[in-house]
Parts: C-alpha cells; structure tokens; sequence
C-alpha cells in the first residue's frame, strides 16, 4: 500500500506543476486569483468536505448505528446547501483572503487575534485526524506516514489552491468510482449496528452541519468563486454531491466496503478522500497564519508555514488518543470561536464582544460540572443564540 500512496502523491504532485506560475503570489496561491469556475468550485468543496471523517469515521459509525451512521455526512450536505443560499454570496462578495479577515473591521485587534489562533487550532487538530487516518489506513509506520504527509506539503504548496481545486476533481472522481465498484457488486458487508441515535451522534452531526455553513476551508473555496452566483451554485451541487456520496458510501458497506476487508481500491478511494482535505486545510491555516497573524506574503516564508502547520499537526496525531476525540475537538473550537461572530455580522453588520466570549465560557463552565462535551456544546449554542438575540437588541 506504500508504494500506491507514494504512485499517487507523485502523480499529484507533477499534476500540480503547471499551476505553479499562477500561484506566484498571494491571490494565486491562497484564492486561485478570485476566478475559479463553477464546476471546479462543485467538486473542490464535495472533496474537501468528504475527507477522513467522511469516510474512516462514518465507517465506524455505521458499525454502531446501522443506517443512521451516515446522519453526519448527510448533516454537512445539508450545510452546505444552507450555505449556498444564505452566506455564500455574502461571503464572496467581501473579496477578503480568510475568514478572520473578513470580521476584522467589526471587531478588535485583541479579538481577530484570538478567533485566528483558535481556527489554527482547529485546522491543526483536522490535519492531525486526516494523518492518522492515513496511518490507520495502510497500517504504516511513523517513518511512512511522515514521509507520506511531506509529500502532501510538496504538491499543495508547488501549486496552491489551484492546484488543489483541479486534483480534488480526480481525487472525488476517485472516490466515486471506487464506491460505485462495490455498489454494483453483491457481497457481504460490514455488520450494520442496531444502536439507536444518542446524544452523541447528534453532537457530530450539529458539529457537521454548522462547519459546513461557517468554516474555514470552505470559506478559502468560496473566496476563490468567479463571482457571488458561482459561490452560490458551488455551494448548492457540492451539497448534492456530499449527500449522494453518503448515501453511496452506505450501499458500498453493505456490499463489503470496509477497512477490515482492505484492497487497493479501498486504499485509493480513502487516500485520495482524506489527502483531499488535508491540502486544502494546508492552504486554508497557513493564509490565516500569513495574512491574518504574520502579516506576510513572501512565497518562501508561505511555504515554510505550510511546512509547520503540517509538522505541528504530525506531532499531534502522535499523541492523540483516537480520530473521534481528534474530529470533535476541532469542530468544537471552530464552531465555538467563529459561528456565532460570522452569524451576528452577516445578520447585523457588527459584532458584540458578547457573541465572542459567551459561548466559550458557557461550555468550559458546563464541561467542568457534567464532563460532556454534547450538553456543554448545546448549551454553548443556546448561550450564543442568546447573545445573538441581545446584539439585536441592544447592540
């Protein structure tokens, strides 16, 4: 399995040269210099979003909970489309780089600091998930995934985001395919669990379905849209895309498609899902670490943040405890830094330092009583409303 990951990331990586030239300089490589079409932007986002969590996790999940294990996936679909019809062409029609950058009139200095830090943090945490994954995956030594994860560095930065986008295409082409190998196949499947919905699943598929209307990574896609139409529409087929391959992956575990039954086509189709999110997380936390942090734009000093975010992140999934913990802890610092300041200044126009501060400290108070992470969260997110409610008011 090594040497197909090594086939594939070379092969990605010579696919990536002829974009190099465009990616030249700080618009080319973070935002595909604002002209990425329609298409391109569609399968860009589907493959983002259909990553390690998508695949490895909802795997897991199935095994838990039969059909309902695919609840998170169809959540970030529908996140998506809400997305394509509330804030995309919002968010496009800023023509700013990141996301923090676009709050950054609306609030403080100390504030844009504190959110771009804390979406590092996410970001880092989502790249060490997608790392482990792929050690997981081809059972590989730490030697093999680090030089694995390198070569990812290699051709995300020779490229950029446009690079990204364009092999994001082949990379869900992919993904598809393999799935589709076993949905016409008849075999026998992963043993489906009987578990009902807990409280749990619909905490991942909260995180899901909020992560897909505020996030980062998606928000590096929609910045690189031609204009607001075409953010709106990528936003929308992406959607459809991401909740057709939920409903493939489901018919492929029922055939036989699992990790406990690995061949070279499960290999290609998890690999080419997981290093389909960590490029565009690579690109996504070194444009906020440069523009939003650092305040810089030499190619040289980009690519050298790129390099670190990607070690930070190794590190990490050495240490951490298991890909759920890893995939619920991102999501959670992104959603309780972020949704709430992005929603009360696409609503409103301002942000109240309220919408800021509430919700994490609602969670860490309600964590330190109950140690539950999904009642601290849907507390955290009824504080925030709270808060939204009293910036309209009052603010």
């Amino acid at each position: 399995m090594f040497e197909i990951a090594l086939f594939f990331l070379l092969l990605m990586w010579v696919i990536s040269i002829p974009f190099s030239k465009k990616s030249s300089d700080v618009n080319g490589f973070f935002v595909s210099s604002r002209s990425m079409d329609g298409l391109t932007l569609s399968f860009t986002l589907a493959a983002t979003t259909v990553g390690g969590s998508a695949i490895v996790i909802s795997l897991d999940l199935i095994k838990r909970y039969g059909v309902w294990g695919i609840l998170i996936d169809l959540c970030g679909g529908l996140g998506l489309i809400t997305l394509s019809f509330t804030l995309a062409p919002l968010v496009r029609k800023t023509n700013a780089l990141t996301l923090p950058s676009i709050l950054k009139k609306s609030i403080g200095e100390k504030e844009y600091k504190a959110i771009a830090i804390a979406l590092v943090i996410a970001e880092v945490c989502w790249i060490a998930l997608s790392i482990m994954g792929i050690k997981l995956l081809g059972s590989f030594s730490t030697s093999e995934t680090l030089f694995i994860t390198l070569l990812v560095v290699l051709y995300s930065i020779t490229g950029g985001q446009w690079s990204v986008s364009k092999t994001d295409i082949i990379q869900f082409a992919l993904i598809v395919i393999g799935l589709l190998t076993y949905v016409v196949k008849r075999g026998n499947g992963i043993e489906f669990g009987s578990n009902l919905p807990d409280t749990f699943l619909f905490y991942l598929a909260t995180l899901m379905f909020l992560s897909h209307i505020i996030g980062p990574d998606i928000y590096s896609k929609i910045l690189s849209a031609r204009d607001e139409n075409t953010a709106k529409r990528g936003g929308l087929y992406s959607g459809v895309l991401k909740i057709l391959f939920s409903i493939l992956l489901l018919l492929a575990a029922r055939n036989g498609f699992s990790l406990n039954n690995l061949n070279s086509i499960i290999f290609l189709v998890i690999l080419s899902a997981i290093v389909s999110s960590i490029d565009s997380m690579l690109i996504t936390s070194s444009s906020i670490i440069c523009e939003d942090l650092l305040k810089i734009q030499s190619r040289k000093a980009i690519n050298l943040t790129v390099f670190i975010v990607a070690l930070l992140s190794f590190i990490l999934m050495v240490f951490a405890p298991d890909m759920v913990s890893l995939l619920a802890s991102g999501y959670t610092v992104l959603l309780l830094a972020i949704a709430f300041p992005v929603l009360s200044f696409f609503l409103y126009g301002k942000i109240a330092r309220k919408t800021l501060v509430i919700p994490p400290l609602v969670f860490a108070g309600v964590f330190l009583i109950t140690h539950s992470a999904p009642y601290s969260f849907f507390l955290s997110l009824f504080a925030g409303g709270l808060g939204l409610a009293y910036t309209k008011v009052y603010c």
